[in-house]
């Protein structure tokens, strides 16, 4: 738990087995170093992430909320088990420009994106310029990765993954 005033400069690469709380204050991964953030648990936000071109790895092996509207630089969400994340619902997640967005599950074991409130859905932002994304063994619903202009619609087409229904901006046209 982050909870006070001030910045907290990471001078390492932070690896979190449970939830990570951001309550007042500044998280940063380090202008020079951009280190790595791995998290276990939840993910709550209510004082200030600074991604800069760090890479925050969402790696529990049960289920995660991503609480808050949050600017990533490098987000990936992975399981080599079946498990579900949620999204704040009516929220925004924000890739940056030259970041990436890496969601992976594995053959068998899907990496279901679902929003926190039940039918209402959650908002993906990725910037279109040089930014790179990587769909692969997902169920996603209740998604609107848009709403276009400069952002990147998702393409998940390489047959791996499924439509959980109810998504926006997302090309799921080969999906299974």
């Amino acid at each position: 738990i982050f909870n006070g005033s001030g910045t907290w400069v990471l001078d390492a690469n932070l690896n979190v087995d449970h939830d990570l709380t951001i309550t007042s204050g500044t998280l940063d991964v380090n202008s020079s170093s951009n280190y790595q953030i791995n998290v276990a648990g939840d993910w709550v936000r209510t004082g200030t992430f600074e991604a800069r071109q760090g890479t925050v790895v969402f790696d529990g092996s049960g289920t995660q909320t991503i609480n808050d509207a949050n600017t990533w630089h490098h987000l990936e969400v992975s399981a080599s088990s079946a498990r579900t994340v949620y999204f704040e619902s009516a929220v925004a997640q924000t890739v940056k420009q030259n970041g990436s967005l890496n969601f992976h599950g594995s053959s068998g074991q899907l990496l279901t994106l679902a929003p926190l409130t039940a039918a209402t859905e959650w908002q993906l932002q990725v910037n279109l310029s040089g930014t790179s994304v990587n769909v692969a063994y997902v169920s996603v619903s209740y998604s609107n990765a848009g709403p276009g202009g400069s952002y990147l619609r998702i393409t998940a087409d390489d047959s791996t993954s499924t439509d959980g229904g109810n998504n926006t901006n997302w090309d799921l046209s080969c999906i299974t």
